[in-house]
C-alpha cells in the first residue's frame, strides 16, 4: 500500500496522537501502523482525549465557542469608587492636584 501524508492542524492535537499510540498499543494488543492510524482516524473525528484516551462525545468546536461566548464576563459586585472633590484657586494648582492624585497609589483595604 502507498505511503500517506497525512496532515493534523495543530500542536496539541500531534501530541494526543502521540500520546494514543502506545495505549493502543498495549491495550488492545494492536500493531504500530494500525495503532497510528486508529489514533489520527479518532482525532480527525474529534474522539481522542488529552492523555491519548477516546472520549464518548465527539467534541464540537463551534459548541465550544458558543459556550465561551455565552459566559458573562462581568463581575457580579460592582465596586465602589470614591470621588474625591478638588479645589483649587486657579487652574495651575488644579492640574498640580490632579496629577497627584493620578500618580497616588489606592490605598490597600
Amino acid at each position: 500500500m502507498a505511503k500517506q501524508s497525512i496532515y493534523i492542524g495543530t500542536k496539541s492535537g500531534n501530541d494526543r496522537v502521540e500520546k494514543a499510540i502506545p495505549r493502543l498499543m498495549k491495550r488492545e494488543g494492536m500493531k504500530l501502523d494500525q495503532a497510528t492510524a486508529v489514533a489520527i482516524r479518532m482525532e480527525s473525528l474529534g474522539r481522542l482525549g488529552d492523555m491519548g484516551g477516546a472520549r464518548k462525545k465527539p467534541v464540537n468546536p463551534a459548541l465550544v465557542v458558543a459556550a465561551a461566548m455565552a459566559k458573562k464576563r462581568q463581575p457580579k459586585k460592582t465596586t465602589e469608587k470614591i470621588i474625591t472633590k478638588i479645589e483649587a484657586p486657579n487652574v495651575k494648582q488644579y492640574k498640580r492636584k490632579v496629577a497627584r492624585t493620578r500618580t497616588t497609589k489606592p490605598k490597600r483595604r
